[in-house]
């Protein structure tokens, strides 16, 4: 009784810190035929040979988002343990975009033209990539069937009147076992490929209806028509091997995932996992980081007691509606160096720019503040040099315009600056912009109040050059009055 209260206690804190969805707020775009096949147009295929497919879907979906403003998600089939080491290890998973299309999810591949020659469905983009693995399955399930065969046919051929007969027959007959626990462990008994045959049958009759089709679509003598071609050729051989032969109706299915957690702590339950996520998440270490937080990784992984407290750790992490242009940066630059060089070369700079905004805004604003004193200095003396003459009144008025207008300067330059500061650690492009645009506006403000400083500084001189005219003129004015004066004076001592 305590072991289930203490498993239910543990199920209720697992479930009250549940992983964030990668899929949380998200809402596709409902597009139209039409619209699909303008954002297959336009998915660039000029990529770098070593490209990979987690960069060229950041890539392509931010550049759709960008120019349509298209909500897509990504979905990803994660390769198992099981898979890496019994089939292929050439990949641990592979991701594409993937739009909603008249209410129907349709994958947008077109890293793999063209094998991959037009949008497919999920289920069909899947069978896409388990080819490989589904012929290394049957190969083995041959040499496992050869082999049982073989040890069938020792214990056969054992001689009953020998002394080792039962050392003999007790060893084939472990390894017999052996032989078939592996069947069973890959779903290749018998058993299996029986209930597997119709879906094979249906799975190959459907690939054959679909490529027929999509031949008559396309001219001859083209690349896309080779392919089909070849594809089709190679169905329609399997159809026939399925119908004749057991081993051929091995048939892999992944398993549906919401979280990588599914993955990581079941990797030899299924040969392969099929999850989905928003556009903005890049590949499978953001999916972790989204999980568990940082520091964990494949190798990593917490305990499972631990999984609450990550969780809660790696929700800090999601990504809601945005893309982290550091990751778009860095995947347009893998995948499309060279045919995205110019643009990748300008969001490179500004970003550059943009962090010297960061640095050097402070120093701006407090040449801005010296502007302020200075025109403080410059007022007072103005108007002390004016000492209250009406005719250098419109000199004084002018120099306060011009002293508003710097403080003016002084408080639109804090506020930019305290701006920049907010987001001075994001790489956003929109937010990379505002930084450099407003770095560039103190920068015009301290031009303008460096050059009303010298206005104020020629005014200065214009006050004191016309309060010496005015107290000349006045000066002379007076000793004209004196000399106007003395002579009246005489001029009546005269007379009397």
């Amino acid at each position: 009784m305590n072991k289930t209260i203490v498993a239910i206690s543990l199920l209720s804190t697992l479930a009250a810190h549940a992983q964030v969805s990668p899929l949380e707020n998200h809402q596709s775009t409902i597009l139209t035929h039409i619209e699909a096949k303008k954002v297959w147009g336009d998915m660039r295929t000029d990529f770098e040979s070593g490209s990979e497919c987690f960069n060229r879907a950041m890539s392509w979906t931010y550049d759709i988002h960008k120019k349509y403003g298209y909500e897509a998600k990504k979905i990803l089939i994660h390769y198992s343990y099981k898979y890496n080491q019994e089939l292929s290890a050439k990949w641990g998973f592979h991701i594409a975009p993937m739009y909603n299309v008249e209410g129907s999810d349709i994958v947008l591949d077109k890293g793999f033209e063209p094998w991959l020659h037009a949008p497919v469905t999920p289920k069909m983009w899947q069978e896409k990539f388990l080819i490989a693995g589904t012929e290394k399955l049957v190969e083995k399930r041959i040499k496992i069937k050869n082999k049982i065969q073989k040890v069938e046919e020792q214990i056969r051929d054992l001689d009953k009147s020998s002394e080792f007969y039962y050392d003999g027959l007790r060893t084939r007959q472990e390894r017999l076992r052996e032989l078939n626990a592996k069947l069973k462990e890959f779903g290749v008994t018998d058993a299996d490929l029986r209930i597997q045959q119709p879906k094979k049958l249906a799975q190959v009759q459907k690939w054959i209806e679909y490529l027929s089709k999509e031949i008559k679509k396309v001219r001859k003598r083209t690349r896309t028509y080779d392919s089909l071609k070849f594809q089709l050729d190679y169905q329609k051989e399997l159809l026939k091997k399925v119908r004749s032969d057991l081993n051929y109706a091995a048939h892999i299915e992944c398993k549906k995932i919401d979280s990588i957690e599914e993955l990581d702590y079941n990797q030899n339950e299924a040969w392969c996992y099929i999850q989905e996520v928003s556009q903005y998440y890049w590949g499978v270490p953001q999916l972790r980081l989204l999980n568990y937080g940082p520091g964990h990784g494949m190798n990593s992984l917490p305990l499972k007691s631990e999984l609450p407290s990550a969780r809660r750790e790696g929700s800090k992490y999601a990504h809601h509606n945005d893309f982290d242009m550091g990751e778009v940066w860095f995947a347009r630059r893998q995948a499309f160096g060279a045919a995205h060089k110019e643009i990748w070369k300008k969001e490179y700079e500004l970003r550059e720019e943009a962090k010297d905004a960061v640095k050097n805004i402070y120093k701006l604003t407090k040449k801005l503040d010296k502007t302020l004193d200075d025109a403080i200095d410059l007022v007072n003396e103005i108007d002390s040099a004016s000492k209250k003459k009406q005719e250098v009144k419109s000199y004084v008025t002018n120099a306060n315009t011009i002293y508003i207008s710097i403080i003016n300067n002084k408080a639109d330059g804090d506020h930019l600056r305290e701006k920049i500061y907010a987001i001075k650690n994001s790489v956003q492009v929109s937010d990379t912009k505002t930084k450099v645009n407003n770095y560039n506006q103190v920068e015009k403000m301290l031009s303008e109040s460096e050059r009303n400083i010298e206005r104020l500084e020629n005014i200065l001189d214009n006050v004191k050059d016309k309060v010496k005219a005015i107290e000349k003129k006045e000066r002379d004015a007076k000793k004209e009055e004196d000399r106007r004066r003395r002579r009246r004076e005489r001029e009546n001592r005269r007379r009397n």
